[in-house]
């Protein structure tokens, strides 16, 4: 239902605005309350201080307010837009459900679903792909004094933790504490070997207006000055205590701290980042041993001339990392090194010598570098100048392996099974296959996990599930939320990464204001 009505540009587009009784409008709202279990008292409160609308419009909507059928989006027509909703929210009965509108029940093809809509609007013209987009407009959305000091709880102070911290300040949410464990801010990017690096964002990024990071190619280190100069526009405090754990409930949600102590939070806005590096074996892709044996991650160690020189390097994976990892080396082979390298990838032959194409085999689809328009923008970054210059650099220089069913090591000698066995040695072995939570640390801090597919259950605004599939509040833990890396899935690859979180942003302080209405009526 959130899908049809209030992400669909193309229905809204369609209601009767003339007509105040009997509207399609006024079966849409009762839905969208029911389907997230908002409280009538919290809608129509906000209805009648005209917030609810602007809410609309200006979070679920982005800003855009077709009208009738027409493209005009002229102030008097969004206004009288704007009426017919608020109107008919002072009136919402989320009891009571439509027969008409089917039950959104916060599954994942559902939530692709209103990406997809949202993306592939033509008057969308800052999205990058579908879960993608270049700006974040906060907007001026007015509501009761009294929300404002709902007290918000954010774990982490990493990119997704920073920018939504930001745009609750803007909205004049006062009691707001980030609970960040490393003494530096800014996640992954305050690691020197990252921003010290390039960046790979295929768009210009505005967020609110005032905060600018231009597109790639460039360093990683105007990357960490964007977050650090948005963190340090507003007096937003950084504790250092460690959350441990995460108990949720419905607007009370308990957070643990490591020395033992706990606190009680209405907003609970889970942000820890991207996790751990993935195990080594990856049965969609290739098998890899037991045990880590030395590998090593991109993120934590930088080459030097000294470290490079007479060695050899096996970088496992094709995908952004390795594309860094590539960068370095071929500088420093220009530089004089005599440092040589290996690539290992389940891609099919086909696919690394025609990168661009989307290559079938053995019914499944592989594309080697990443379509900016689509999902996802972890793929290989041959959009980028360098980063294709160096992938055929490597290409023609025979130093791909495609077909790698599965790898092993022996001290310094690797064993790689592809069309045929072959031996490798090696000094240096970087498994650069990605990051994610285990299964442990989603349950820890109160997440429902996916053992199947890796993901924790939430819906499209980040609201973290209870019960998947349920319908309403008996789905969701109300007033819990996720943003960023930790809403990772199969059906949402791009919330690691920047243009990912702002295209989610909108959606989750929508669903914020929200429960902090009814956590204010609760009281």
């Amino acid at each position: 239902m959130i899908q049809q009505v209030f992400t669909s540009p193309l229905l809204i587009k369609t209601l009767p605005l003339g007509v105040v009784d009997n509207n399609p409008l006024k079966e849409a709202l009762d839905a969208f309350a029911f389907d997230k279990g908002y409280t009538a008292q919290a809608v129509r409160s906000l209805a009648q201080r005209g917030s609810f609308s602007s809410m609309v419009s200006g979070l679920l909507h982005r800003g855009f307010y077709p009208y009738s059928g027409s493209t005009d989006t002229t102030q008097e027509n969004i206004q009288r837009l704007r009426g017919v909703i608020d109107f008919f929210g002072e009136r919402v009965n989320p009891g009571v459900r439509g027969k008409r509108l089917r039950n959104y029940l916060g599954r994942a093809v559902e939530n692709t679903q209103i990406d997809r809509v949202l993306s592939l609007s033509s008057n969308q013209q800052n999205f990058v792909g579908e879960g993608a987009a270049s700006q974040l407009l906060i907007p001026d959305i007015r509501f009761d004094s009294r929300l404002r000091d709902t007290p918000i709880c954010i774990v982490g102070a990493g990119a997704a933790g920073i920018m939504i911290a930001h745009a609750l300040r803007q909205f004049g949410f006062r009691k707001i504490t980030v609970f960040e464990k490393q003494r530096s801010v800014a996640g992954i990017w305050a690691h020197s070997n990252v921003h010290e690096g390039s960046r790979n964002n295929p768009r210009n990024i505005v967020f609110n207006e005032h905060f600018h990071l231009r597109a790639a190619p460039g360093g990683g280190n105007e990357v960490r000055s964007f977050l650090t100069d948005i963190l340090q526009s507003h007096n937003t405090f950084v504790s250092t205590r460690e959350v441990l754990e995460i108990r949720p409930g419905d607007l009370e949600h308990e957070v643990i701290f490591k020395d033992g102590t706990s606190n009680s939070y209405p907003i609970v806005i889970n942000a820890i980042g991207l996790g751990k590096p993935k195990p080594l074996t990856d049965k969609d892709r290739m098998i890899g041993p037991k045990e880590s044996r030395g590998a090593l991650r991109w993120q934590k160690v930088g080459l030097t001339h000294e470290k490079v020189h007479g060695k050899r390097f096996v970088f496992i994976g094709l995908g952004n990392s390795t594309a860094e990892m590539l960068r370095q080396i071929h500088t420093l082979q220009d530089a004089g090194a005599d440092v040589d390298y290996r690539v290992l990838t389940h891609y099919p032959a086909d696919a690394i010598h025609n990168p661009s194409d989307v290559v079938e085999k053995n019914e499944r689809m592989f594309r080697v570098f990443r379509d900016t328009s689509r999902p996802n923008l972890t793929d290989y970054q041959g959009d980028l100048p360098n980063s294709r210059i160096d992938y055929f650099r490597a290409l023609y220089n025979g130093r791909i392996i495609s077909d790698v069913r599965e790898w092993d090591t022996n001290e310094k000698t690797m064993v790689v099974r592809a069309r045929g066995d072959e031996e490798i040695s090696y000094n240096h072995l970087y498994v650069l296959t990605g990051y994610r939570h285990p299964a442990e640390v989603h349950r820890a801090m109160g997440c429902v996990y996916n053992d199947a597919e890796h993901y924790a259950y939430h819906d499209f605004d980040g609201e973290m599930q209870r019960t998947p599939g349920q319908k309403g509040r008996a789905r969701v833990y109300p007033g819990y939320f996720g943003v960023g890396s930790v809403l990772d899935a199969p059906h949402n690859r791009n919330s690691i990464v920047i243009p990912g979180m702002i295209f989610r942003l909108p959606d989750t302080l929508f669903g914020v204001i929200m429960r902090a209405a009814e956590y204010h009526f609760k009281q």
